[in-house]
């Protein structure tokens, strides 16, 4: 009789792309839609529904002023969104530009940017800042009372006591080398951090003297793309010239992309990139603090465009989110070009539109999402696959119908074998426990698990029941 023994396989290891996955034993082919929770297994990312539509199309950037969640679209249109989704159009003038809107509170107004001039929101009305400030501003920021903008690569500033007043001599480069300031942050430790393609600075005020602000350090790393940077877990995050995530803190930087930089590094188009929620907001899910980088132009796996990339700050891992198109039944896209949080919960910029993300529905809107794992191989010297055992949450069900999980596998690198389905519990039927019987004998088993049912996926642990072949 064959000997068998029950083996773990290791959810709680990361996803991992730089690497044909025949070479995978123990890390994640895919995590789609997902990501590795605290306890070690597998969640499902909320989906979201519909929460304010306007009647101006382009994408929909936001921030909050004055317990109001603020929203500008691509077309320049600004709107104030009530916490039930009523809405009411911001008269006064279009932001110009057509860029990607930031946004910078400064006491009782909020000053907007987009690539043209800078717009402000007294919370009645848009008017321009100012006709002496530049006019093609990317960036914009504050500090003691000075608006900071940058234009074509250098960094302006207005009066400190008189927003509206602007010498055209007020203006500096970054010093450490010759290298255009394409992005600005302001962290809420009052530093300036001027990033160009090739290197960063550092500038703080200056205590007295005629200049206002000082040159404190310069980091080696510099960032090409002007919205893929953010500030969170107390350090500045971006995108390096050698296309890695890195986290610049305390003159010093360390790459965070190690696991999937092969997958960074074949990306085709980097047009705006964007990372976080601009500047500093980090994605909060169940208590888990996640930051989020999208190319939504580069080319991905399944022969459409958008890559984007959850990374989890605490545990260190990645996961990718994707939407889904209902003609070629292939993930596209996730379909957001924004988040924001507010009034405990979290809204997306849709184009149009603002979604709600929904922790208890797994659809954008009307169309389905995919929830997928692919596994390492198992590697073994010529065993059977007896079960596949998952410890799942169940349950979850109506009474009278329930969604259904399925899994396949490949055998030695071979195509895939059929589905093989099974109910996740009607309501009430809450036993955790899911066989799915005998996968064959093979030397490497490979699995693919997925969900497409609007349901939550809570996966505790996977075991594999292996015989030695021949025995």
């Amino acid at each position: 009789m064959a000997d068998t023994n029950w083996t773990q396989l290791p959810l709680d290891s990361k996803l991992y792309s730089n690497l044909d996955p025949i070479h995978l034993t123990r890390a994640f082919a895919a995590v789609e839609n997902g990501y590795i929770n605290e306890g070690g297994g597998h969640s499902r990312f909320p989906g979201h529904r519909r929460f304010a539509t306007f009647n101006s199309t382009g994408r929909v950037y936001m921030t909050d002023f004055h317990g109001d969640l603020i929203a500008a679209t691509g077309l320049g249109r600004l709107f104030r969104v009530m916490k039930t989704g009523d809405f009411e159009a911001v008269p006064g003038v279009l932001i110009p530009g057509g860029k990607r809107v930031i946004f910078d509170e400064v006491e009782d107004r909020l000053n907007i940017a987009a690539g043209g001039q800078i717009i402000q929101y007294d919370g009645a009305k848009t008017t321009l800042l100012s006709p002496d400030a530049p006019q093609k501003v990317s960036h914009i920021g504050s500090i003691d009372g000075y608006v900071l903008a940058i234009e074509e690569g250098r960094l302006y500033n207005s009066d400190p006591t008189d927003p509206s007043s602007w010498d055209p001599l007020d203006v500096f480069g970054a010093d450490s080398k010759p290298d255009h300031i394409n992005a600005m942050l302001v962290t809420p430790y009052r530093e300036i951090m001027l990033l160009g393609e090739k290197s960063t600075e550092q500038w703080q005020r200056t205590p007295n003297g005629n200049a206002p602000f000082y040159r404190q350090q310069a980091f080696s790393e510099g960032n090409p793309y002007a919205y893929a940077v953010t500030f969170v877990d107390n350090a500045l995050m971006m995108v390096n010239r050698q296309k890695e995530i890195v986290r610049v803190s305390a003159n010093s930087s360390k790459p965070f992309s190690e696991d999937i930089q092969k997958q960074l590094q074949a990306i085709d188009d980097w047009t705006d990139a964007w990372m976080g929620g601009f500047p500093d907001e980090p994605l909060s899910i169940n208590g888990q603090v996640f930051m989020l980088l999208q190319a939504p132009y580069a080319s991905n796996p399944y022969g459409s465009k958008g890559l984007t990339f959850l990374f989890d700050i605490k545990n260190k891992k990645f996961s990718n989110l994707y939407g889904w198109d209902t003609e070629t039944q292939q993930p596209n896209r996730w379909p957001g070009w924004s988040y924001w949080p507010m009034w405990d919960k979290i809204y997306v910029g849709g184009e149009g539109c603002i979604y709600e993300m929904t922790p208890d529905s797994y659809y954008h809107e009307s169309t389905l999402t995919r929830w997928m794992i692919r596994t390492g191989h198992i590697s073994n010297n010529g065993a059977t696959i007896e079960n596949l055992r998952l410890s799942i949450l169940r349950g979850i069900g109506t009474y009278e119908s329930e969604p259904t999980i399925r899994v396949r596998c490949r055998r030695d690198n071979n195509g895939w074998s059929r589905w093989k389905s099974r109910g996740l519990g009607r309501k009430g039927k809450g036993n955790m426990t899911l066989d799915f019987g005998n996968f064959g004998t093979a030397y490497n088993h490979q699995f693919e698990i997925q969900v497409t049912d609007n349901c939550a996926v809570e996966i505790r642990d996977a075991m594999a029941q292996v015989s030695d072949a021949g025995q």
